[in-house]
């Protein structure tokens, strides 16, 4: 169930444990992505502001699907405090195969997602004016025109 999960979507990254104690590793949310999100805060304060930004910026995907799975679908799980990408799912006991399986449901539907986002926002910004710090130097260099020199 899991692990076929982590072949389908690029947000998972490895699933661990054994038993009913599982954890769920996510990648990294893609640079391109956190430095976009650290780019539209002209003030620079966020990093003042937040604690722990990087982590939390880092951890997007995991937090985004525990959110979801705990708002859309009502299935409690916790992101671990040693590595806040890795999701910690700890089903009682007495969990029947019907709740498995609507637990694979969501969490399938939750990563599905999460991967969509992130590319869909990884082309938005590649290909509009919000992506202005990257793409320009891009642009510079794939149409031949030389380097500003500073």
């Amino acid at each position: 169930g899991l692990s076929k999960l982590c072949d389908k979507y690029e947000v998972l990254r490895e699933v661990r444990g054994k038993g009913l104690l599982i954890g769920l590793e996510f990648q990294p949310t893609p640079a391109r992505l956190q430095t976009h999100w650290k780019e539209m805060d002209s003030s620079r304060m966020n990093s003042y502001l937040i604690p722990n930004l990087d982590a939390m910026l880092d951890s997007v995907s995991a937090l985004y699907v525990m959110n979801t799975l705990l708002q859309e679908h009502h299935i409690y799980a916790q992101t671990t405090r040693s590595n806040p990408r890795v999701l910690r799912v700890e089903p009682p006991l007495t969990i029947s195969a019907e709740e498995v399986a609507r637990f694979l449901t969501a969490i399938e539907a939750c990563c599905q997602e999460a991967d969509y986002t992130n590319n869909m926002m990884g082309g938005i910004i590649a290909k509009s004016g919000l992506g202005q710090h990257q793409a320009s130097e891009q642009g510079k260099q794939v149409q031949g025109t030389p380097r500003p020199v500073v």
